[in-house]
């Protein structure tokens, strides 16, 4: 709506709505409006218009900005400003002052209190003028006179009150006071002028006419005719036919005063002087008007009143702070560079959010993404935080930034409450119709009662499990935040961290991160600043400690910390408050000792000093009473001292209106305050207002409504400190009553607040039922801790009280669930058992009975006491077995579903499946629930554990049909996780992705966090069987920052135990290990067996790839173990299998023995259907048959071993095979398929590790490494292995089987990264073979070798040994070896014949055994033992190099 026309009824950008049009002139229209984030609370709205937006713009940021800066009692206060959306039209938005214009308000006022409103006017124009700024629009319609009781319920702006006005009373017969508005024209003037004509025509000065350069006189002038019009009803200098008159034509002074004449001489003479065409012929100041009045008058009106003089005490300007606010203004011009090149004013905000694309913005994009999402500004008490955060306030303002601010206060610790003010102006800066509201209106209408369209929802409507609705709570009010920032840029100000509440402070951590996660993703930077002020004086809360300190080590706070004033700020300051150029020395150094440099202290000591009369204003500064010596003046001792002696000049009615204050802690309405037991209305809005103007008291807008709060907390801490306990229970009950008064109707908006002050006052029988009322409606906000603290206090007034039984035990039962939802277990412990402890089992019907012991089950269920949880579900199942109520049922079938999921948990499938038929005929009465679907995943979970995948599907999919049906999203997307972990064990990779996508999907959808994060756990380790490290690296990334970010410890565990197995197969052993202790100490102490036996087989395999074969089999031992006592025989299988490999490697068995325990592995995987399992079983068995050089046997083994994967392989798209295959060493053949190699020949052969032994020589050469006196040497043992292949050699075993074990064995005896045994015939290089240091075939080396090294070694017929290649002379110059990360090698040259030349290459052997005395002549043993077996082999056609 571009013409700035609004009727009844309209919204004005989604918060102001029209209630009535005021008036409209030449600049605007002026409405009452009522502000939506308050309801019921009027405000004035101006809609500047103008020919170009240019002209808006500039009056309606002048009009404000002269309005933030200037601060009397007799100057309009504004609120808002902004531009209307969809329009080029600003407005404003300031004091609704139910008033008269000044000609109509002065009809019937006596000549005393005539005097009294221009007094007031002379009062406001001096303090406009002394702080630099001309009005230059002075006229009746322009200055508002109200009374008491015409002021309305709250104050505010350009109002003309009548009979007809809307909330109209009747004029009461206070004072009258003044109000000079619309500053819409004013200039703070700098020695030039830019128009020509400023101002209403009939009331503009002479020398604006004649293009002469203005100043304040300016105003006199056009004082000077609207004093006329009053005293006249006419205009100066215009005649009977409105055309104007000259003045060179008349004797205008004998004019005016003839027309005077029924005035005193007095006024005349003031008037003729005003209105002289010379302005130095004017008066040069409005105290002068006043001066001049009190003359002839002969009364005394006050140039300054005590009021009015404390203005002057505020400096507009910002002293000491300039850099931080600077620092506060680069970053905002940073994150907001659109909307401050193109103001935001487009339809519903939107921006175009591609920006530049050129290579320097995405730079400059890319370093903004790094900037830390919260600045704190920070500092002690007074030392100007809020100061600070006011002027960038206003920098954000003149730029059409939005602000938002949530305060958070001392004694109030309601939670969210912060979030909550926050939260409700952005809803309305969106719109409720908006998408991004309706998205997460549900829980932001949870939060904001004022904000929901409808009744509450039930708490159990969404779906979520109980211990998660807290975490989608939080993430749905995080994202709401962080979309309506980008839909509309704004600036989010936390005010008063240090008071912040447990809830609001977990809302803070998940916002930061959400933050941060945004700017990572848009486009561009998100336009939303995260801001706030924290005392650094203040103790903290443990968890807002803990989340600053996890911030701080993210580097995702920046924090700004203020300092106190040196000498020369303290100077600068008391140079703009009291508008002195030379400062008494000693008037300063006494300053400076007694303040210390905090400008809080200086400005209350300054305000002693000036409401003792020790200094006061006279002219344009500052004046000391006469007779004082300045450096002599008695300054207090510290802030405490300086507030109470100012306190205690207060008269008792003043005091009074502080102590109700100081014992509600939060800003007031008039009305409220109104409602003090004794106070009467009238005077109190002058109270207040004196109370304002000596700074003790400040009118603070929250989203448009004006209200009332002590300026400073430690001044409201004094007065709170010196009432007696009496008198302060008495105030807190009191406040309760007129708090349920002014919110009848609304008491759920303020039941925290009730709450609160009947527990501290002397109402006992209201503080039980507030009490209670506010702990359920915490619990539904998930505010834990503070619903806990509210139950305690109510079992405090009714413990051993018999009529409150029935409150008492549902209080005892609510305590427990939250604690249980919670993690407080022993606090959960102890509310159960009181509750089962009742001696009286009347009182306790058997349903609730049965109830707590299904939910005491459960908590040790949690706790891993599973024979706890059994008993209590037993002793539950037994009260519950003739039920016959349907609720009673439903009970029951509850009670068995939990004890077959135990039976689960202990491995007793086949009891549990039992258990869940008995709960499914139990439910055959009850319409489908949840619960059919929880018995129907039980058994589903029964038969995966026990390897019968097919029944694990089958039942989860009728779980799943069941939750779809029910349409309930959270357990859907467990049914999904479920059934794609099924299908993964059973190796159906594709059903398994599907359903696991699916699962994202939903999750994303519904912001289900959690679901999310397990999905994405799945698809990592679906990719991981498949091969695909890269995708399994990033989806494991996904959810490890999800389930980080959501505290979700035990999936958190999880994903370090799933990273350590992909650190495991790349090679990274040392990082696995690492991610795979971190998992095993946090289920080891949560006393989870299986996965503790899940890591166990992981580590194993680390020791025994570095060839720890002891500590290796100690460990499969544990977890073989857990697998047996859990009776789940895939686990048991693995752990089995994986021992027989150990055993084999090292040489600790007989093939014979071997045989025999892996035939105990197929006993136990019998029936089940883990395909990739029961191959690794046959590989095995070939691997035993060639160490037993049964090589049919070995063959029919590999062949079963294909036919095994070939099952998995052939359900895959061509691009998951190759990886499939390699990661199974598995060759694929050119059409495809997969093809087992048997191992025994080819350069492939089977990977052979050091110290594997055949035959009876195990036992002799284990014999000589183990007994003896002292430990074998690394080397000694090398020297065996080589004695041991020799022998072997002699014996005649298999050359083709013995060159790649030695080859292993030289890898692994250098420690190795790799080794490849290369040979030359003519000018071509190839490979033989090629291993990594687990003995795996590693494709590709040729890549790897350096070829000018390789000729240096043939040439020279010299080995290369380099522990370190930058330091070997001979190949420091081979740029291959530092591009391939090559740091050390050993190139060991061998002779063949006549045409043939080879070389045993090793990558990055250990450099320290490469230095060792042995380290050289091992490798040279090894060489020559290559050399005797080369000749034999090298008819065989290896691989190229390339």
């Amino acid at each position: 709506m571009g013409s700035g026309s609004f009727t009844t009824g309209d919204f004005i950008n989604n918060r102001y709505q029209v209630i009535d049009r005021l008036g409209a002139g030449a600049m605007g229209t002026v409405y009452l409006v009522e502000d939506l984030v308050r309801v019921n609370k009027k405000v004035a709205l101006k809609v500047l218009k103008s020919e170009t937006l240019d002209d808006s713009e500039i009056w309606s940021k002048g009009e404000y900005e002269a309005l933030t800066r200037l601060r009397h009692p007799n100057l309009a206060k504004v609120h808002d400003f902004g531009r209307v959306m969809s329009s080029d039209d600003y407005y404003i938005v300031s004091e609704y002052i139910r008033g008269q214009d000044l000609f109509t308000a002065t009809r019937n006022l006596t000549e005393d209190e005539l005097h009294d409103v221009i007094a007031q006017i002379c009062r406001a124009l001096e303090y406009i003028h002394t702080q630099g700024y001309v009005h230059f629009d002075i006229k009746p319609d322009n200055i508002l006179v109200t009374f008491d009781r015409s002021i309305g319920t709250e104050e505010s702006s350009k109002v003309m009150w009548s009979a007809d006005s809307p909330q109209g009373s009747e004029v009461g017969s206070g004072p009258p006071r003044v109000k000079l508005i619309d500053f819409g024209l004013a200039e703070q003037l700098s020695g030039t002028f830019d128009f020509a004509i400023k101002g209403t025509l009939n009331y503009v000065a002479p020398e604006i006419i004649q293009g002469r350069n203005p100043d304040k006189r300016a105003d006199l002038y056009s004082f000077g005719v609207t004093l006329y019009q009053l005293l006249t009803t006419k205009l100066p200098f215009v005649g009977d036919d409105g055309s104007m008159v000259s003045r060179e034509r008349t004797n205008w002074r004998e004019d005016l005063r003839r027309s005077l004449s029924n005035q005193p001489q007095y006024m005349a003479e003031i008037l003729v002087r005003l209105l002289e065409d010379r302005p130095d012929r004017r008066f040069s100041s409005a105290r002068e008007i006043i001066q001049a009045l009190n003359a002839g008058a002969g009364r005394h009106y006050q140039i300054e009143t005590a009021e009015t003089q404390v203005s002057y005490l505020y400096c507009s300007r910002l002293v000491g702070r300039r850099s931080e606010l600077n620092r506060l203004k680069e970053e905002a011009e940073a994150i907001y560079q659109a909307p401050l090149q193109a103001p935001f004013g487009g339809k519903d905000g939107d921006r175009d959010r591609g920006g530049d694309t050129s290579v320097v913005s995405r730079l400059l994009r890319d370093e903004r993404r790094r900037r830390p999402p919260l600045f704190l500004i920070s500092g002690e008490i007074g030392i100007g935080k809020s100061r600070l955060f006011e002027e960038f306030s206003h920098f954000l303002k003149m730029r059409e930034i939005p602000v938002h601010v949530g305060n958070s206060y001392e004694t109030a610790h309601d939670p969210y409450q912060p979030f909550r003010e926050i939260i409700e102006q952005l809803a309305l800066s969106i719109g409720l119709e908006s998408d991004v509201f309706l998205k997460h209106a549900a829980a932001v209408g949870r939060l904001c009662p004022k904000l929901r369209s409808g009744p509450a929802e039930d708490e159990d409507e969404s779906g979520f499990r109980p211990d998660k609705e807290r975490l989608y709570f939080i993430d749905s009010l995080a994202t709401f935040i962080v979309e309506a920032a980008a839909a509309r840029p704004c600036v989010i100000n936390l005010n008063n961290l240090h008071w912040m509440d447990d809830a609001s402070a977990e809302l803070l951590a998940q916002l930061v991160k959400a933050v941060g996660n945004a700017d990572a993703q848009l486009p561009c930077e998100l336009p939303l600043m995260l801001t706030s002020t924290m005392r650094s004086d203040e103790s903290l809360p443990e968890g807002l400690r803990n989340i600053l300190k996890e911030l701080r080590e993210d580097q995702r706070i920046h924090e700004i910390i203020l300092r106190r004033f040196n000498r020369a700020q303290i100077a600068e300051l008391i140079h703009h408050m009291l508008s002195v150029e030379e400062i008494p020395r000693g008037f300063l150094d006494r300053l400076e000792e007694r303040t210390s440099g905090n400008p809080l202290f200086i400005v209350e000591i300054l305000k002693v000093l000036q409401e003792e009369g020790i200094i006061a204003r006279e002219g344009d500064s500052w004046k000391i009473r006469q007779g004082t010596d300045l450096q002599r003046v008695e300054m207090p001792q510290g802030i405490e001292a300086i507030l109470l002696r100012r306190v205690k000049v207060l008269d008792p009615e003043r005091r009074g209106i502080l102590q109700w204050m100081a014992v509600y802690d939060k800003p007031m309405s008039i009305k409220l305050i109104g409602r003090m037991p004794g106070r009467e209305m009238a005077g109190l809005r002058r109270a207040l207002t004196e109370l304002e103007n000596r700074g003790m008291t400040m009118k603070v807008i929250d989203g448009g409504k004006p209200l009332y709060t002590i300026s400073q907390p430690k001044l409201r801490e004094i007065v709170y400190e010196d009432l007696n306990e009496n008198k302060r229970r008495e105030l807190h009950g009191d406040l309760a009553e007129a708090l349920s008064a002014e919110f009848v109707g609304h008491e759920d908006e303020i039941l925290e607040d009730l709450a609160n002050h009947y527990q501290n006052s002397d109402r006992a029988g209201k503080a039980l039922e507030y009490t209670i009322r506010a702990g359920d409606a915490l619990r539904k906000i998930f505010a834990h801790k503070r619903a806990i603290d509210h139950y305690r206090h109510a079992l405090r007034q009714i413990e051993g009280s018999k009529t409150h039984f029935a409150t008492w035990f549902e209080t005892h039962e609510k305590i427990g669930d939250i604690a249980t939802i919670s993690g407080d277990y022993e606090a959960a412990q102890a509310s159960y058992e009181m509750l089962l402890d009742v001696d009286d089992l009347d009182e306790l019907e058997r349903r609730d009975r049965a109830r707590i012991l299904r939910k005491k089950g459960k908590l040790d269920e949690i706790q891993g006491d599973y024979a706890k949880a059994l008993r209590g579900y037993k002793e539950a199942g037994e009260i519950l077995k003739d039920a016959e109520d349907v609720e009673d049922k439903s009970e029951n079938v509850r009670v068995h579903s939990s004890l077959a999921w135990v039976h689960v948990c202990l491995g007793q499938y086949e009891k549990a499946m039992k258990i869940s038929a008995d709960a499914l005929r139990f439910a055959e009465e009850l319409d489908e629930q949840s619960e059919h679907a929880m018995i129907f995943s039980t058994i589903g979970s029964a038969n995966f554990f026990r390897g019968h995948y097919d029944q694990a599907i089958e039942f989860h999919t009728r779980a799943l049909e069941i939750r779809e049906r029910m349409e309930n999203a959270p357990e859907i997307i467990i049914s999904l996780n479920n059934l794609g972990e099924a299908y993964m064990a059973s190796g159906e990779y594709m059903e398994a992705l599907k359903h696991f996508n699916q699962a994202c999907s939903a999750a994303e959808e519904i912001g289900d966090a959690f679901g999310r994060a397990m999905g994405l756990h799945r698809l990592a380790e679906v990719h991981l069987r498949l091969g695909d490290n890269d995708e399994a690296n990033r989806f494991l990334n996904d959810s490890l920052k999800l389930s980080r970010d959501y505290r979700m410890r035990f999936l958190t565990t999880r994903n370090y135990l799933l990273r350590g197995r992909l650190h495991k197969n790349q090679d990274q052993l040392s990082k696995a290990e690492a991610d795979l202790f971190r998992a095993l100490g946090v289920f080891a102490r949560q006393g989870s067996r299986l996965n503790v036996a899940e890591c166990l087989l992981e580590v194993a395999e680390i020791h025994a790839l570095r060839g720890d074969y002891d500590q290796a089999l100690n460990l499969i031992q544990e977890a073989t173990g857990n697998a047996v006592g859990l009776n789940v025989a895939i686990l048991e299988a693995r752990a089995r299998l994986l021992a027989c490999r150990v055993e084999r490697e090292a040489g600790l068995a007989e093939p014979a023995d071997l045989l025999d325990r892996l035939r105990m592995v197929g006993r136990v995987l019998d029936g089940t259907k883990n395909t990739e399992l029961l191959a690794a079983v046959e590989l095995e068995y070939a691997e035993i048959h060639v160490q037993g050089r049964n090589l049919d046997e070995a063959r029919t083994s590999y062949r079963a071993a294909e036919d095994y994967l070939r099952e998995v392989v052939d359900r895959l798209p061509h691009k998951y095979r190759d990886s499939y295959l390699a990661l199974h060493h598995i060759t694929g053949s050119p059409s495809g398929e997969a093809k087992v190699e048997v191992r025994e020949v080819g350069s492939e052969a089977q990977p052979i590790v050091p110290g594997i032994i055949s035959g009876t020589k195990t036992a002799v050469v284990r014999k000589q490494l183990s007994e003896g006196t002292r430990e074998v040497s690394s080397q000694e043992r090398e020297l065996l292995r080589i004695a041991t292949l020799l022998q072997d050699l002699g014996q005649g075993a298999n050359v083709r089987s013995m060159l790649p074990k030695v080859l292993n064995c030289m890898i692994q005896g250098s420690g190795s990264e790799a080794g490849a045994l290369l040979i030359r015939r003519s000018d071509e290089v190839r490979i033989l073979g090629a291993f990594n240091r687990r003995g795996e075939p590693v494709r590709n080396i040729g890549d790897l070798v350096c070829l000018e090294a390789l000729e240096l070694a043939w040439d020279s017929n010299d080995p290369i040994l380099a522990p370190r290649v930058v330091d070997e002379p001979r190949i420091a110059e081979f740029e291959a070896l530092y591009k391939n990360d090559i740091s050390s090698l050993a190139v060991l040259p061998l002779k063949v014949d006549s045409s043939h030349r080879a070389a045993v290459y090793l990558i990055n052997p250990d450099a320290d055994q490469l230095s060792q005395p042995m380290g050289g002549p091992i490798l040279l043993s090894y060489q020559n033992l290559v050399s005797l077996l080369l000749p034999r082999v090298v008819g065989e056609r290896p691989s190229a190099v390339r």
